[in-house]
């Protein structure tokens, strides 16, 4: 081991004298219990051995004061260098709660937004069902006006050939209209203008059926009663 390594292996030196051909190392024991140093104020069997037997080129050398110096200060610069990050560590961890507190508010504004623009949706939904239901109340009054409208035309249509027609000596006592139907009732001096009268409404083109429904002889004349039926 010795020829491997490249190291002498020498025996342990005695700090004694010794005769030749003695071998201390065999009693390096003995000797350092017989240099041994007591402690003060301490009984003898309580002694401090300070013998380092070791050749001096296996003891431990003390360490350097530029070495003493030079550890600590890396260890400060280390932990100096070791500051910023960690308070740039701490602001990043503020910074992130702070965009988290903000991100929280965001989503509760989109979900207040989403529940109005929902509410909207509903309340828009049920304006056009109104609209339509309005719409269609709408057409039906158009098309009850426009039936009103031509029902007016035809009536104030008959009515203008029943009296334009009407002899001048003759006076209505009653007109009524339903649907297709215009009954007259009247005064006239005599049966002759009645049935002159009937002539000239058939005569007109405006009715399809002219009925004397009655004539009645009164004490001012004749009263008389026309059925006329309008042409479709």
């Amino acid at each position: 081991l010795s020829d491997e390594l490249e190291r002498p292996v020498l025996p342990l030196s005695s700090p004694l004298k010794c005769p030749k051909g003695f071998a201390p190392s065999q009693y390096m024991v003995n000797i350092g219990l017989a240099l041994k140093e007591l402690s003060p104020g301490k009984e003898t069997n309580l002694s401090v051995v300070n013998l380092n037997a070791l050749p001096e080129v296996y003891r431990r050398k003390p360490p350097r004061l530029l070495q003493a110096l030079i550890v600590p200060t890396i260890i400060v610069m280390a932990i100096g260098s070791l500051f910023p990050l960690v308070m740039l560590t701490r602001s990043s961890a503020t910074d992130i709660v702070s965009l988290q507190a903000q991100l929280d508010t965001t989503n509760q504004l989109i979900e207040q937004r989403e529940a109005q623009q929902q509410s909207q949706k509903e309340a828009i939904a049920e304006l056009e069902n109104k609209v339509v239901e309005l719409e269609e109340i709408n057409n039906a009054f158009t098309t009850v006006r426009k039936n009103f409208n031509i029902q007016r035309g035809i009536v104030n249509a008959d009515l203008v050939a029943a009296t334009y027609n009407l002899p001048g000596t003759s006076d209505f006592s009653r007109i009524s209209h339903a649907s297709v139907e215009l009954t007259i009732s009247g005064k006239s001096p005599n049966e002759t203008e009645v049935l002159a009268y009937a002539n000239a409404l058939r005569a007109s083109g405006r009715f399809s059926q002219v009925i004397v429904s009655s004539i009645q002889k009164t004490e001012e004349g004749m009263s008389f009663t026309l059925t006329l039926t309008a042409r479709e």
